[in-house]
């Protein structure tokens, strides 16, 4: 079985992608989605998460 990403629903966006960035020292792909979502990575290129608003 292989895991392609975890999507996390958050309420406080800014501070959970913040978290995650600093824990895991993972960078944003691309820069933050106008549509309330962003995909982090490693700096190997590896996903790992997308971080949604909740709406």
């Amino acid at each position: 079985m292989k895991i392609g990403a975890i999507v996390i629903l958050c309420y406080e966006f800014d501070k959970m992608l913040a978290f995650w960035q600093e824990a895991l020292h993972y960078v944003l792909r691309m820069p933050a989605a106008s549509r309330g979502w962003i995909v982090l990575q490693d700096l190997d290129d590896n996903l790992f998460c997308v971080v949604q608003k909740d709406l």
